[in-house]
């Protein structure tokens, strides 16, 4: 049994040390020192890592020998690693994510690999709940840190149930607060400043947001198909109406308000004539050739020209920096292509309309629901900021 560790080491891993102007250095079983930098939190992870694997107690350690233990608890001693692709299926199959959402999954289930696959169903407990926060949350926001938990609990249920674990540690731990989101509001000036750098393809997916309030991932959907054009413009209110563009918000998808049909006005059509503009052939909006492939877009795209969410937001993010937006604040408070979003809404309620609705918000009360196909759309009255008249 090793002796106990001093006090100033205590609430350290066993063979980490702490040695002032050289940081952290770690121990090895083989008496070799390895310097782990000054970051205490990354320290500690690799510590615990490394323990989990090298400092194993010989006279816990033996082998095992399955034919000894009971059918019911056989899969609990067998390496996690072996039912992780079961998991991955059953989760695809019964829960049925989005290509997207998948594939974060099947990207957290590596990493849950690379640190718990050799660990035994049976012996994964808080401690190893730990060690992946550790390893793959440390310094990162409460929101990153609490969809780890998320993570592990759904991995760790699917595992109960397979017979793999006897309970779900992962339920156990306790969440971080939530954080407040951080981010400036962005105002119309600032838009208009960036919308002056941006390429067309990016001016077609900003001004499609604003007219219609709705976020990137609806932008990166919409289609042509999606706009139904009447035969002959007719008049709402102060405004025509060249005819209806449908769209299904993504996050609130299975409420009933996720479905609205917005009245095309002329700045809204006219935005969509000019995304035609280039002569490309797409079912798209908002599309453009990509200069190389990338798995991204197998994951997040049905079709060459359809841009990847992920690359429109960082393309946003680019040129409000070019445009000098927010500069004087962090990257990470700087208004993202969603703030476009929050800057709709505003703008349409300062003109006197209602946005609720627009915006798909899944309280809406306001507005006719129409069914059509056993599908519910709900039908905005026409709106227009004119951003493109």
């Amino acid at each position: 049994m090793p002796r106990p560790r001093s006090k100033k080491y205590r609430d350290l891993p066993e063979g980490l040390y702490f040695k002032g102007n050289k940081g952290y250095v770690f121990r090895r079983v083989d008496d070799s020192w390895k310097s782990l930098g000054r970051d205490k939190s990354k320290a500690i992870a690799l510590a615990r890592r490394y323990n989990a694997t090298y400092r194993v107690d010989p006279e816990l350690s033996h082998p095992i020998n399955t034919s000894n233990i009971s059918a019911q608890n056989r899969k609990a001693v067998l390496p996690f690693s072996q039912f992780l692709n079961q998991i991955m299926t059953r989760y695809q199959q019964e829960e049925k994510p989005t290509p997207g959402t998948f594939a974060d999954f099947e990207n957290k289930v590596k990493k849950l690999k690379s640190l718990l696959g050799n660990h035994r169903g049976i012996s994964i407990g808080i401690d190893e709940v730990n060690l992946v926060l550790d390893e793959f949350a440390v310094s990162k926001s409460n929101n990153v840190y609490n969809r780890w938990i998320s993570f592990m609990e759904k991995v760790f249920d699917y595992a109960v149930d397979e017979s793999v674990m006897l309970d779900n540690p992962a339920r156990r731990k306790k969440r971080k607060p939530k954080e407040n989101k951080q981010r400036t509001r962005l105002t119309l000036q600032e838009y208009q400043a960036i919308w002056n750098l941006a390429p067309a393809w990016l001016r077609v997916a900003m001004d499609l947001s604003l007219e219609t309030t709705h976020a990137v991932n609806e932008i990166c959907r919409l289609k042509y198909r999606d706009y139904e054009a009447f035969d002959q413009p007719e008049k709402e209110g102060e405004l025509v109406v060249y005819g209806y563009l449908k769209i299904h918000r993504q996050k609130v998808k299975e409420k009933e308000a996720s479905r609205v049909i917005i009245p095309v006005t002329g700045s809204l059509l006219k935005i969509i004539e000019e995304s035609k503009s280039d002569g490309l052939p797409s079912p798209y909006l908002v599309h453009r050739i990509p200069e190389r492939q990338s798995n991204e877009m197998s994951h997040y795209c049905d079709h060459i020209t359809q841009i990847n969410k992920k690359y429109l937001s960082r393309q946003f993010s680019y040129y409000r920096d070019a445009a000098g937006v927010k500069k004087h604040l962090p990257a990470n408070q700087r208004p993202t292509f969603h703030e476009i979003r929050g800057l709709s809404i505003h703008l349409y309620d300062q003109a006197g309309y209602d946005p609720q609705a627009r915006a798909a918000h899944t309280d809406s009360k306001s507005t006719a629901i129409y069914k059509a196909g056993h599908i519910h759309w709900v039908q905005v009255p026409a709106a227009e900021i004119g951003i493109r008249r």
